[in-house]
C-alpha cells in the first residue's frame, strides 16, 4: 500500500472533506425556495458515467501564503462567478467551510477556525454541459435540472471544478508532503441557485464519491 494513503486515513489528526460520512447528515435546506426542487443535483449521479475511485484530497491555506501558490491561466477571465466567496455547511454536524476566489480554493474544517485544519489549492472551472461532460456525466443532464430549476437556475450556473491540492495544515502542522500523493485531483459539480432575498444556495455533487451536500454562501 501507498505510505502516503495509509498516512492519511489512519491519522485521526489529519482532516478530509470526503470522509465525512455525508449520507448521515440531517441536511438543513433553505425554506421557501419559490418551488425549487432541492433535490434537483440528484439527477447527475443517475446519470454518472464514469464514477472510478480517485484520490480524495482538499488543501487549504491561509492569507499570508496566498501569492505563493501559482495561478492557473484559464480561469483568468472569470472575475466575477456567483460561485466565488464563502460557503457555509448547512449541516447541524459540521462547521465545513469552502472559500473560492479566482483560480484558488480552501476547505476547512470549521468556519469557525480558519487558522489551522483546512486545505488549499488550485482549480480549473468549467460551466454548463462542457464541465459535465469532462468528469465522465452525461451532459444531457443539464436539460432536465434547467427545467426542474423553473428559471432558478442557468447553464451557467452550474459549475464543475477539478482541484488540484497544494497544502494540508493540520493540527498546526503543514503536512503537505506527506499527505498529498503526486497527480492528486478531485472533483465536484456545483449547483449555484439564487434564492433573492434569502441568498445563494450551492446543491453540490462530489462527483468521486456521489454524496450530496448543500452550502449556503456566507459572503
Amino acid at each position: 500500500m501507498n505510505q502516503n494513503y495509509y498516512n492519511q486515513y489512519n491519522n485521526p489528526n489529519n482532516y478530509y472533506p470526503n470522509q465525512f460520512q455525508y449520507n448521515q447528515v440531517p441536511y438543513q435546506q433553505v425554506p421557501n425556495k419559490k418551488g425549487v426542487n432541492p433535490l434537483i443535483i440528484v439527477i447527475i449521479i443517475v446519470l454518472v458515467l464514469v464514477a472510478g475511485p480517485m484520490a480524495f484530497y482538499l488543501l487549504n491555506e491561509s492569507d499570508d501564503n496566498k501569492k505563493e501558490e501559482p495561478k492557473i491561466v484559464e480561469n483568468e477571465e472569470k472575475k466575477d462567478l456567483e460561485l466565488y466567496g464563502g460557503w457555509k455547511t448547512q449541516s447541524s454536524d459540521y462547521e465545513t467551510y469552502w472559500v473560492f476566489d479566482g483560480n484558488e480554493f480552501w476547505w476547512y474544517k470549521s468556519y469557525n477556525d480558519l487558522k489551522d485544519n483546512y486545505w488549499y489549492g488550485t482549480m480549473t472551472i468549467e460551466t454548463g454541459r462542457e464541465g459535465l461532460k469532462s468528469v465522465g456525466l452525461n451532459e444531457n443532464a443539464v436539460d432536465t435540472i434547467l427545467k426542474n430549476s423553473k428559471g432558478n437556475v442557468t447553464e451557467e450556473d452550474i459549475y464543475t471544478l477539478t482541484l488540484t491540492p497544494k497544502k494540508i495544515i493540520s493540527g498546526g502542522v503543514d503536512k503537505s508532503s506527506t499527505n498529498i500523493p503526486e497527480n492528486s485531483k478531485w472533483h465536484y459539480v456545483w449547483i449555484v441557485v439564487d434564492y433573492d432575498e434569502q441568498g445563494f444556495e450551492g446543491q453540490v455533487l462530489n462527483v468521486d464519491t456521489n454524496e450530496v451536500t448543500y452550502f449556503q454562501r456566507s459572503k
